[in-house]
C-alpha cells in the first residue's frame, strides 16, 4: 500500500545474486502494509530481470532506478538515499523474503526508542523457511565471515533514521567486487 505521504522508504539493493530478485520485490509488495515508498536500485541484472523489475516497479507506483554495471551495496543504498525523502529508510537486498506487517513495527521501534538503526530477526532460505540466521546482536563493525564457512556477510541494516547528507561506507566495494566471480545470472 502507498500513501501520499509516508514516513518511511524501502530501498533495495543488490547483492550477489539476481535469481530470486522478482520473488523477493513481490514479497516485498505483498507483505508491506501502512504507507511507504521503494525506491529499487538495480546493479546490472540481466535484461529479462531488468525488465519485469521495472515493470514491477511501475505498476506498484515505484522508484526503479538502474546503473548498467555491479554495484556494492553500500554505493547502491547511497545512491537511493540521493532520491529518499522520508525520515526513515529500510534497507533491503535484493533477494530477502518478509513476513507479513514487517516494516512497521522495525520503523516504530525506531521512533520510539530514538535509535538510529533497527533490525529484525533474519531467517535463511526462502519465504517458508524458519531457520534463524541472525538475532539480535550490534549492527556495528565490519562484515563477518561465518564460522568454517566460505560467507561473508554485512551486518544487516534494516531500518534507519535518514539525516541530511548521510553517506554510508563505501569501504566494501573492493571485497564486493572480488565476490561478483561468483554471482548467478540466471
Amino acid at each position: 500500500m502507498k500513501h501520499s505521504s509516508p514516513d518511511v522508504t524501502i530501498c533495495v539493493v543488490p547483492r550477489e545474486r539476481y535469481s530470486c530478485a522478482i520473488d523477493s520485490l513481490e514479497n516485498i509488495v505483498r507483505n508491506t502494509d501502512g504507507p511507504y515508498k521503494l525506491v529499487y536500485v538495480d546493479g546490472n541484472s540481466p535484461t529479462a530481470i531488468a525488465t519485469q523489475l521495472a515493470q514491477l516497479c511501475r505498476a506498484g507506483g515505484f522508484t526503479y532506478l538502474r546503473e548498467d554495471r555491479f554495484l556494492t551495496p553500500n554505493h547502491a543504498r547511497n545512491i537511493g538515499l540521493k532520491v529518499i525523502d522520508t525520515d526513515y529508510v529500510a534497507f533491503v537486498d535484493n533477494d530477502l523474503f518478509v513476513q507479513p506487517g514487517w516494516l512497521q513495527p522495525l520503523v516504530e521501534c525506531a521512533r520510539e526508542t530514538g535509535a538510529w538503526a533497527v533490525g529484525p530477526v533474519v531467517l535463511e532460505g526462502s519465504e517458508n523457511l524458519s531457520v534463524i540466521h541472525m538475532a539480535g546482536g550490534d549492527l556495528i563493525g565490519p562484515p563477518v565471515r561465518d564460522p568454517g564457512q566460505d560467507v561473508l556477510h554485512d551486518p544487516p541494516l534494516v531500518a534507519a533514521r535518514r539525516r541530511e547528507g548521510d553517506v554510508l561506507d563505501q569501504d566494501d566495494q573492493e571485497q564486493d567486487a572480488q565476490r561478483r566471480d561468483d554471482h548467478d545470472v540466471d
